[in-house]
């Protein structure tokens, strides 16, 4: 469908805040590709397989996890997440973007200018086992799992719709 890695108009990361932020946003931009590239009522459709998800439920999901990775574990924002309801949510494009966006905006004022030794710094994960760099690439693998599910299935709609 589209390119694993959409290209994005920015310097070449310098830092590693900022090779962070350039591949949260990458991979976030990918996600948002996708789900604008479908029809609103794509989103809500599931695949005729076992445990698939909607494509908003995997939108949502994608975003929340970001948002207790970061924004909780490592910033140590309070946040009250049910990782169930994620995968049972409807939501619309508009929606998905706005809270990817406000999501990015936060990460990467948090992490952009940090020192070296910063991301080695253990997190505020509720094991307190890990630290800040291991929470912001668990985000970047995870975001970017989700964008290929979110590719495989734009793909499995428009086989069906057609």
């Amino acid at each position: 469908m589209t390119s694993l890695n959409p290209p994005l108009n920015v310097p070449e990361p310098r830092t590693e805040g900022e090779q962070f932020c350039f591949a949260l946003r990458r991979n976030m931009e990918g996600v948002l590709r996708v789900i604008e590239s479908v029809p609103q009522e794509a989103l809500s459709w599931k695949p005729p397989l076992q445990d698939a998800n909607t494509m908003g439920a995997l939108a949502v999901h994608a975003v929340a996890s970001g948002e207790w990775w970061i924004l909780a574990c490592v910033r140590g924002d309070q946040i009250d997440r049910d990782r169930d309801a994620e995968f049972r949510a409807t939501t619309t494009t508009a929606e998905v973007r706005q809270r990817f966006e406000h999501w990015y905006a936060q990460v990467e004022a948090l992490i952009r200018d940090k020192p070296p030794e910063w991301f080695g710094e253990i997190s505020k994960h509720p094991n307190g086992d890990r630290t800040n760099r291991r929470c912001l690439m668990h985000s970047v693998e995870h975001l970017a799992q989700h964008f290929g599910h979110l590719e495989i299935t734009a793909d499995l709609w428009r086989s069906q719709a057609t």
